[in-house]
């Protein structure tokens, strides 16, 4: 057993875990503390001689101040003696005159600076120099008696000036020297990123700083130079990083990292070698469990411990393998239950029972075969397929009269032998090479009316114990309660929508003139409702849309209906009011309520001139815009007492000149669609009367 797989058991790493601390903390402790003494005592170390350092870079720099300021005293007679600078010049009251190097900008004096030259001592002078470089300027009287008479000055050389301070450095250390301002004089070479960030109070001597990725410590020391040079004080700062103060220490890290790998993987082994006798099985039991869980059946616990956990595994897998065919009938009766109350199709029922009975009940092939609706006789319809459900047939059976009293005779199953020949009423011919050797025959009955069977193959039959007929006997009574089901719904279906004929025949039948009339303009709008892409749910409102369209016309007077003439005012209100009566007389059926705005809106117009609430363009609801062309088509070319109707090509072109007027300009165009590819032509021979056509109003129909 590998490692990592050991480690997924609860007990093992807990084991492993006492291992490891009982090894390891006790190692892990000392080192801790030896690291935590040698680390500060290096850090200590490393401080005093930052201190030390720092005053060695102080005096540096006032013996090398001291010495520029003794060859600058002889410069004014000869200039060549002040090799330590870089440019020379005298400043007069009469000009500059510049004695060596590039001509500079001088520095002005006031009273006190002209005091101090006077006292015979120097001035220095910090100046803003190119690329960042600041330059150093000292000057001196040439007759500190009389300052005022003339002034040398001279720039300072840094590499000299320096110098000597970058040598007093230990290996590893890094310097930079700030003015009272905080801004680097100079900086050992390297990234601006590693200079050092000076603490707010000037009292802090020594400190820690971070730069570049890296952490330093540091130590400040000041330079005074008011007296000498009438300067404010510098700061001399010398670093040196963390990572080198403590190099010492890394052997120790290195050594130490590698003596606990090796402790680890030695408590890695012993512990190993010590539990996996009694943690194997267990964790192999636990990972049974999960699979059981996710409902995988189909892998076994091996155990080969020849103990109580092998004897354990047994009995684990007995009790997966009575699972697996429980949760597999379970999900087969499952499915066929969901296929029975989601489709009508009994096609449907009998893909879901080939899909999931061989799983449940482990044979090699099943078979069902179904009479045809309401009857015994021959033939019925056998469809097969294998456990895996590629191989695949269908085709007619003739079960003979003898074969049919058999499975009456045995309404709970039938155990068949296939025969050298094969029986063709229970067995097709063979699926993907399987051999089929017996059947398992289930009956199936729908109304105490022998009506099909399944019959599952197996190439040897299994020795079935009575759980496993009472699975096969409740799959197949769940089949038929499934199909009987499923033949209701379709009858229901059916009935409902033989009921919905009825009653818009009996809505037209109260006119003779609007015989039909329901059941053509749902037929046409059916067709344009194809034409358009409806779904399945519209198009079925539609339908029913359409035949309950003139629901309302049974509370209009037949007077009115069959009047000759042109009604009046308060006719045409009474036979407008027929599309609000139809609403509320279907507002109680919640089924019809998606109907319901095709019952209310089929007279709106597009231009705003229908009723009953004068809508206009998209603000009619779609289907009612629909219905309304095949509503107004039909009656146009219907006769009525008031008029003859119309010729089909009159119809067509009053449809095609109403376009974006009365009808929406979409339905209008799979209407002409339609009549283009002749799927739409006259309902028999109709008489144009121009004389008698201005009497119908569209609006009324």
């Amino acid at each position: 057993m590998r490692i990592q797989t050991f480690l997924r058991t609860r007990v093992a790493r807990r084991v492993l875990w006492l291992f490891a601390v009982c090894a390891l903390l006790p190692l892990g402790a000392l080192a801790l503390v030896e690291y935590l003494v040698v680390s500060n005592q290096l850090t200590r170390q490393s401080r005093d001689r930052l201190r030390q350092t720092s005053r060695l870079v102080e005096g540096s720099i006032h013996e090398r101040l001291q010495f520029l300021e003794s060859e600058l005293d002889g410069a004014p007679n000869r200039p060549e003696l002040a090799v330590h600078f870089t440019s020379l010049h005298l400043a007069r009251p009469t000009g500059v005159v510049r004695l060596r190097g590039d001509r500079r900008e001088m520095p002005e004096l006031t009273d006190s600076a002209l005091a101090q030259l006077g006292s015979g001592r120097s001035v220095l002078v910090v100046q803003e120099g190119d690329a960042e470089v600041r330059r150093l300027v000292m000057g001196r009287a040439v007759e500190p008696a009389a300052p005022r008479q003339g002034v040398l000055w001279g720039e300072l050389d840094p590499k000299y000036l320096w110098g000597a301070s970058l040598q007093a450095l230990p290996s590893g250390a890094s310097l930079c020297v700030f003015d009272a301002a905080r801004e680097p004089l100079f900086c050992s070479p390297g990234p601006a990123s590693r200079r050092p960030v000076l603490p707010a109070s000037d009292t802090i001597m020594v400190f820690d700083w971070s730069g570049g990725g890296q952490d330093y410590t540091a130590a400040r020391r000041p330079v005074f130079l008011q007296f000498a040079f009438f300067a404010p004080a510098w700061s001399v700062v010398v670093s040196e990083s963390k990572a080198n103060i403590l190099a010492p220490v890394g052997a120790f890290q290195r050594v130490f990292g590698l003596t606990v790998l090796l402790a680890l993987w030695v408590v890695l082994f012993l512990s190993n070698v010590q539990i996996r006798r009694s943690m194997g099985p267990l964790e192999k039991l636990q990972e049974g469990t999960k699979r059981l869980s996710e409902h995988k059946f189909d892998q076994p616990v091996e155990v080969r411990s020849k103990d109580e956990f092998e004897d354990l595994a047994q009995s684990f897998n007995r009790m997966a393998r009575e699972l697996a065919q429980h949760f597999g009938t379970l999900s087969a009766m499952n499915e066929i239950d969901r296929a029975a109350l989601s489709q009508l199709d009994v096609s449907r029922i009998v893909e879901t029972v080939l899909a999931h009975v061989p799983r449940a009940l482990e044979c090699e092939t099943v078979s069902v075969a179904l009479s045809r609706r309401g009857r015994s006789e021959p033939p019925w319809h056998l469809v097969a397929t294998d456990r895996a459900g590629i191989a695949r047939e269908a085709h007619e059976i003739h079960p003979s009269a003898a074969q049919l009293r058999e499975l009456s005779e045995h309404a709970e199953f039938l155990i068949k032998r296939a025969s050298e020949d094969g029986d063709p009423v229970f067995q097709a011919p063979a699926l993907d090479g399987r051999r089929v050797g017996s059947f398992l025959v289930l009956p199936l009955f729908l109304k105490q009316q022998l009506s099909g069977f399944v019959a599952l193959g197996f190439a040897e039959l299994p020795t079935l114990e009575p759980d496993d007929l009472v699975r096969a006997r409740q799959l197949a009574d769940q089949v038929a309660v499934a199909l009987s089901n499923s033949r209701l719904l379709e009858e229901l279906d059916a009935m409902n929508w033989g009921t919905l004929e009825t009653l818009a025949r009996t809505i037209d039948a109260k006119s003779p003139w609007t015989a039909g009339h329901s059941q053509r303009v749902t037929r046409l709008a059916l067709q344009i409702g194809r034409e358009m892409g409806l779904s399945e749910a519209d198009m079925t409102t539609l339908q029913r849309g359409g035949l309950l369209h003139d629901l309302g016309k049974i509370g209009v007077p037949v007077e009115i209906l069959d009047k000759p003439a042109r009604l009046t005012a308060e006719e045409t209100v009474v036979m407008r009011s027929h599309v609000t009566i139809g609403a509320r007389l279907l507002e109680p059926i919640e089924a019809f309520a998606p109907a319901v705005p095709i019952v209310l809106y089929h007279h709106e117009q597009w231009d705003g001139s229908g009723y009953p609430e004068g809508l206009a363009g998209e603000a009619i609801p779609f289907l009612p815009r629909l219905l309304t062309v095949p509503d107004v088509f039909d009656a146009l070319g219907s006769d009525r007492p008031y008029r003859a109707g119309w010729a089909f090509t009159d119809t067509v072109e009053h449809i095609r000149s109403k376009r974006g007027k009365l009808f929406d300009p979409s339905v209008v165009d799979a209407l002409l669609t339609l009549v283009a590819r002749g799927e739409v032509g006259p309902q028999g021979t109709r008489v144009s009367d121009p004389h008698r056509r201005t009497v119908l109003e569209v609006g009324s129909v």
